[in-house]
């Protein structure tokens, strides 16, 4: 997203230029032109695409923010929150146990009673670690491409 560029120098005209080559080019507009004459509220916008290819550049505006300095009173709060399409949907807490809190149960039970971890338990925990192994082994992958490029495959 790049909002209006103004260019007085022939450094500053460079720095456009940079910037507006950054973008995918649109056949309907130069973008370089556009970018100098963009007014209050609009911008260049550019997504990737669901392959992480940069889409082409569009002009769109951009709605200011809706919203107010101050608080706001509770009647206007609830009337706010009744109108909100999330209404009903998050009223109730749900806190369900998570995969930690289970095998530490399974394991504190079998502890208290002497037996030692069934199969059950024991295969869940064999789960849980390759699962968290394997979700770590992707994650530090995907940071050291983040952070290094392609040179690490």
């Amino acid at each position: 997203m790049q909002h209006a560029l103004r260019a007085y120098t022939p450094q500053d005209q460079k720095a456009v230029k940079v910037a507006a080559d950054t973008f995918r080019p649109n056949p309907a507009f130069k973008t370089y032109e556009t970018l100098l004459e963009l007014g209050t509220g609009e911008a260049l916008v550019s997504f990737l695409d669901e392959k992480g290819t940069p889409s082409i550049v569009e002009r769109a505006k951009i709605l200011f923010p809706l919203s107010q300095i101050g608080a706001i009173s509770e009647s206007e709060r609830e009337t706010l929150i009744k109108r909100s399409r999330l209404y009903g949907r998050y009223d109730h807490p749900v806190d369900r146990e998570s995969a930690y809190e289970l095998i530490t149960a399974a394991t504190a039970a079998d502890a208290i009673t002497g037996k030692k971890s069934s199969s059950k338990t024991s295969t869940t925990k064999k789960a849980v670690t390759k699962a968290t192994r394997s979700a770590t082994s992707t994650l530090t992958k995907e940071l050291t491409r983040s952070i290094l490029g392609n040179l690490i495959k």
